[in-house]
């Protein structure tokens, strides 16, 4: 079994252009939709090796997202904190990637309370995100993962919706 791993793919109704490791492919492929998601089947031409790699697309509506990281408490002499956004379907199904979708994180706290943490770019805390995240971020927006860091003692809540309505749930 052949694996490559897809960076960019466009669809024009049946034409998908694919980016795969910098070689770019024209694809005819088969659509499908089953209540409420459309599934793509798309046959890539390995051209060194002659093999077709099979890659099974599907599209389906967000239903929900939650906030989900590794711990809960954040000292303030702990490196930043990562949290990333998981999404599901109707059935509970996860999301295999986010990346692209712009999120809108925030803290949400009581006016008069002190501000316990905040959010830190990747770049400035040292870390090396993926390029998605990186180009968002050097435009001042925030993708799937952010990085929070503790400030001073006390409690937030931190709250992710996404930046654009067409992706609401």
């Amino acid at each position: 079994m052949f694996h490559r791993r897809k960076k960019f793919i466009q669809v024009w109704d049946n034409i998908r252009v694919i980016l795969v490791e910098n070689e770019t492919f024209l694809c005819l492929g088969s659509k499908t939709e089953h209540e409420g998601f459309k599934s793509v089947t798309l046959p890539i031409p390995i051209l060194v090796t002659g093999h077709i790699l099979r890659c099974d697309v599907i599209i389906d509506r967000i239903e929900r997202i939650k906030i989900v990281t590794t711990a809960r408490q954040l000292f303030t002499d702990d490196p930043p904190l990562q949290l990333s956004v998981q999404a599901f379907d109707s059935e509970g199904n996860t999301f295999s990637c986010l990346a692209g979708l712009k999120f809108n994180w925030r803290l949400a706290t009581e006016s008069d309370a002190r501000q316990a943490v905040r959010f830190v770019r990747h770049h400035d805390a040292g870390y090396v995100p993926p390029p998605h995240i990186l180009s968002l971020e050097e435009v001042g927006q925030r993708g799937e993962s952010v990085l929070l860091y503790g400030i001073h003692s006390g409690s937030a809540l931190i709250k992710a919706s996404f930046l654009h309505s067409e992706h609401m749930v």
